[in-house]
């Protein structure tokens, strides 16, 4: 049984970090709970504790998800933001990396796929709040010209 298959796309991004800039990152409609800043931190320090689960199934959790939120609402330069994506990216492919190796006899297969189905729904919960907040702000296609976009 191949699990990366399973996986396939459970971790596309949809292209939803592409060209992001700091006005973007840093905009904030009204009633926006976060910015896409505060939201691209919490997905690198949740994601970097669901690898180190990932990786030793014995380990527990050391961040409380309402401490991973950070009060900065804003990134500095571009320097910075593009530092963030990388990051992320790196994660994305390191989970990914680690579902290839994934087979009916690995140790720990439930609690694995379990950890990986959580890496993969919090991503894709946090993708769809920073697509809306871009299509708010007019920086990522609607719905009907998606087609196009992910070509």
């Amino acid at each position: 049984m191949r699990f990366d298959y399973i996986f396939k796309d459970a971790f596309d991004t949809f292209k939803v970090f592409q060209n992001l800039t700091v006005d973007q990152a840093n905009e904030l409609p009204e009633n926006a709970p976060q910015s896409i800043w505060q939201i691209l931190n919490h997905l690198a320090i949740l994601q970097e504790e669901e690898l180190t689960i990932l990786n030793d199934m014995n380990q527990k959790s050391a961040v409380k998800e309402s401490e991973s939120w950070v009060e900065q609402k804003t990134v500095d330069d571009q320097t910075q933001l593009d530092r963030i994506l990388v990051q992320l990216n790196k994660q994305i492919m390191s989970v990914k990396a680690k579902v290839s190796e994934l087979s009916i006899s690995t140790n720990n297969l439930e609690q694995k796929l379990i950890a990986v189905q959580n890496f993969s729904v919090h991503l894709s919960f946090h993708l769809g709040e920073i697509v809306l907040i871009r299509r708010m702000n007019g920086s990522y296609p609607l719905a009907a010209d998606m087609k196009d976009f992910l070509a």
